[in-house]
């Protein structure tokens, strides 16, 4: 990666690079991303109110609770209270650094103050999710975490000397122009994240309804394509497919917790097609030809067939909390990447016209290579 002293003084960026706010801002990302686990573990193991008070805990002050009494449940919940006033703490510092370093950029300052807002309002959604033993709450907890996550990815991107100069580098840049008919690659990507936020919001009220089982068997639903859409109709597709089964001791399922769970899977189909079809535009106009957007594509690629086993699996072993857990945090990584990959196409510019030759991207590619090669 070129020092900020190769780059041309013409091309400076105006913003100063700084190699520790950009380490801090990618430790934010992952301090955020093992709180999505954490968090998720919470959920997959239905331990959300073991610690029934808040902002104490059983009356004590939250950071001198006393460890000998992190057991069960109370331990997850506990430490996940623990790692999210962390992340607070690294939302409060990266605000202060951000609106009190010299040179930073209009857009970070408002970004990283808006992240500690967010987070601010994501702890408060926390709390009142068990003082007022709010299912709804827990939903748009859920699904604000993992927004926050993508701030936080875009945060440290916008740290990076890789962006900070990009401009240098997207006048060298050029990628194919041979089939720039139809949608630009950068509507292709935000339509993907579009697609995944509704996944991630349908898996949300799925897994607070606890609606994981609502549909027993896989890749079937209740032995048919559709489910069952009435409480009758329910009843007796669970006779008839899951009687004397394990699924059948947890009781009828009501239809709104079939549909949630339905729309999920089918919504799914949706979330692989548009990946799959952002791919394809990604390599046919020559994207993929740089590092920086090829190897975050193959791992999106790699994460999404694990995540469709994972998918299964959470039916065929029974919703097993860490396999739960596991898909939950399986679709946050591919979220990030997603938002990643789309921030790093802002740095190619879309081309003006098909006529392009292909001869001058390709002879642009080596050069945009290097100066983007993490």
């Amino acid at each position: 990666m070129n020092t900020p002293s190769d780059v041309p003084a013409a091309a400076a960026s105006p913003c100063p690079y700084s190699p520790w706010l950009e380490r801090f801002a990618w430790a934010m990302v992952v301090t955020t991303f093992f709180l999505l686990i954490l968090g998720g573990t919470v959920t997959s193991k239905d331990v959300g109110l073991a610690v029934p008070d808040w902002p104490q805990t059983f009356g004590y002050n939250m950071f001198l609770y006393p460890p000998s009494l992190w057991v069960g449940g109370i331990f997850w919940e506990h430490t996940h209270r623990l790692l999210a006033s962390l992340v607070g703490m690294l939302a409060i510092i990266m605000a202060g650094w951000a609106l009190l370093k010299p040179g930073i950029s209009l857009s970070l300052r408002i970004l990283a103050v808006t992240s500690l807002q967010l987070v601010i309002v994501q702890g408060l959604m926390g709390g009142l999710r068990v003082t007022e033993i709010s299912t709804v709450l827990g939903v748009l907890h859920g699904v604000l975490g993992q927004l926050y996550f993508c701030l936080t990815i875009i945060i440290a991107l916008m740290t990076s000397k890789r962006w900070l100069y990009r401009h240098q580098v997207s006048r060298k840049a050029s990628p194919t122009a041979a089939s720039q008919q139809g949608l630009s690659i950068r509507t292709l990507a935000y339509m993907v994240l579009i697609t995944l936020v509704i996944q991630l919001s349908l898996g949300s009220v799925m897994r607070h309804y606890k609606a994981g089982l609502a549909i027993p068997d896989f890749p079937t639903a209740y032995g048919q394509l559709v489910p069952p859409l009435t409480n009758e109709g329910i009843r007796q597709a669970m006779d008839t497919n899951a009687g004397g089964s394990q699924q059948k001791l947890v009781g009828y399922f009501s239809p709104f917790k079939v549909s949630v769970h339905y729309a999920h899977r089918i919504w799914a189909i949706t979330v692989v097609l548009s990946i799959f079809a952002a791919v394809s535009a990604l390599g046919s106009r020559g994207y993929l030809q740089h590092q920086v957007l090829l190897r975050p594509t193959l791992a999106v690629i790699v994460l999404l067939l694990f995540q469709i086993i994972l998918g299964a699996s959470v039916i065929w072993s029974g919703r097993h909390p860490e396999v739960a857990t596991a898909h939950q945090a399986t679709g946050a990584a591919i979220l990030g990447l997603c938002v990643f990959i789309t921030m790093m196409l802002h740095m190619f510019p879309e081309p003006q016209s098909t006529l392009k030759t292909q001869g001058s991207s390709q002879a642009d590619a080596g050069t945009l290579a290097a100066e983007v090669r993490a």
